[in-house]
């Protein structure tokens, strides 16, 4: 596959699976065509950590770009707590953190059934996106009517710009996130059996709400040169998302990622 350059708007970089060889993962990335990875927190430890393994890899790859989120995940949501609020506010305000999340509900109950402590959780990421002014990485699974009401009751005017994360539902959804002004992620799901259905909803997003993502270490693409990396997806295999994008929307893999970059670049408010 010739090389595109492009950015991965979610990649999930202090996960254990990346432990023993985080150098070489980033150099396959960059070998790829990756400029840039933003760097996903599900919880405000991992926010933390994600941020010092930023810290840490910039200077050893001058040449990736390598932001951070900043959130906690609806799976993951601890009891609340104003000493908690604190801590994720600081994470939020550390340097190269550019979007509060992952956060969102998920009502998959076999996970974490508390949807109301979700629910408060998710409330408080609305509001320090609106005090931060930074942009908003969403997560949303078997909870569209909770999750839209309550950022409608928020006010969208009060948010700056928002992704809906590895979308994966209906139509209906879609287009509700589009006509809310949402950017919408797309990943290795579409390379998968499982993601069929997408191919088809593909052409209902405008190239201008389109970004390109992994969710790496999950989310392999199924083509056999991913499934080389210790059984996980990693930043390298973005251009095969890239490519199955590309052949669904007929268009050239280069005018795909030139607008997917611009698009990531919009959103999180970088530059590369």
């Amino acid at each position: 596959m010739r090389r595109a350059l492009m950015m991965d708007t979610c990649f999930n970089l202090a996960a254990t699976e990346f432990a023993l060889d985080l150098p070489d993962v980033l150099r396959r990335a960059a070998s790829a065509g990756i400029q840039g990875l933003v760097c996903t927190g599900s919880t405000v430890e991992n926010s933390l950590m994600t941020s010092r393994l930023v810290q840490e890899m910039t200077p050893l790859f001058p040449d990736l770009g390598l932001w951070t989120t900043a959130g906690i995940h609806p799976l993951y949501t601890p009891e609340y707590s104003e000493s908690e609020c604190k801590r994720l506010e600081e994470a939020i305000a550390l340097p190269g953190v550019v979007a509060v999340g992952e956060t969102g509900l998920d009502y998959a109950e076999k996970f974490n059934p508390n949807k109301s402590l979700q629910r408060q959780w998710f409330k408080t990421h609305l509001q320090l996106a609106a005090d931060t002014g930074k942009a908003l990485f969403l997560h949303e699974r078997e909870a569209f009517r909770d999750f839209v009401s309550i950022l409608e009751e928020f006010g969208l005017n009060r948010l700056e710009k928002v992704c809906v994360h590895c979308f994966s539902g209906s139509r209906e959804q879609l287009e509700t996130y589009l006509d809310l002004g949402f950017y919408i992620g797309i990943t290795g799901i579409v390379a998968q059996k499982r993601g069929a259905h997408l191919l088809d909803l593909l052409s209902l997003i405008p190239l201008d709400r389109l970004v390109l993502e992994t969710d790496a270490p999950y989310l392999t693409p199924q083509v056999k040169e991913c499934k080389k990396y210790r059984r996980r997806n990693e930043p390298c295999c973005l251009p095969f998302v890239a490519r199955a994008v590309a052949d669904q929307l007929d268009i050239s893999v280069d005018e795909l990622t030139l607008q997917t970059h611009r698009n990531s670049c919009n959103l999180f408010g970088i530059g590369i």
